[in-house]
């Protein structure tokens, strides 16, 4: 995936980068909702809900979570379902995009959650609250466990100083549950087959 995204960023002649993996969908309306908040707040990136078919359509995020700036995006994240932003429910700067090193080469898995975190360092991100992003897999990077090396460095993110003080108390949680979910996950695929825990 990031072979594809990389040359595309690259390519995108505008200010904010939106992206939708071949198997989700946008609803109408979808990235104008995103856009609106970019006018009036100081996000390096603006996520809506999304709706997962795998679950009969229900949101990802609590749809009594309101429209709100997320100034700590690790304890949003787990306030609000763990991994809020997916790749098909977010729009970044472009030049954030850059400057926080673009999607990570030779991670299997769990690259956008490292894209993510690592933008979470750098500014605030928005979050509109609107349910207009449709995953409709069983299973995506955005919401399965991260592979070991990907596991590894938000801890190193923390270790090199990269994380900004009033941030690295809830870095270090989110961390935490990143490797408990790898473990969990790690023993689904050794019970079920599989890396997703059964529905």
């Amino acid at each position: 995936m990031q072979a594809y995204r990389r040359p595309g960023i690259a390519a995108a002649q505008g200010k904010w980068i939106a992206f939708l993996d071949g198997d989700d969908l946008w609803s109408p309306g979808h990235l104008e909702s995103l856009q609106r908040p970019t006018d009036k707040t100081a996000a390096i990136a603006v996520i809506s809900n999304l709706r997962l078919e795998s679950r009969t359509g229900h949101p990802l995020i609590d749809p009594a979570v309101l429209p709100q700036g997320v100034d700590d995006y690790f304890t949003f994240a787990l306030s609000s379902g763990d991994y809020p932003a997916s790749s098909s429910s977010i729009m970044v700067r472009k030049d954030e995009l850059f400057a926080a090193g673009l999607f990570a080469e030779g991670i299997a898995s769990g690259e956008d959650i490292d894209m993510w975190c690592r933008l979470a360092c750098r500014g605030p991100f928005f979050y509109n609250a609107r349910l207009s992003a449709t995953y409709t897999g069983a299973c995506s990077s955005s919401n399965r466990a991260a592979a070991p090396i990907f596991a590894q460095r938000l801890p190193g993110l923390i270790g090199d100083g990269r994380v900004p003080p009033a941030l690295v108390k809830s870095a270090k949680r989110y961390a935490n549950f990143l490797m408990l979910e790898y473990a969990r996950a790690s023993y689904s695929r050794r019970i079920y087959g599989s890396a997703c825990s059964p529905a």
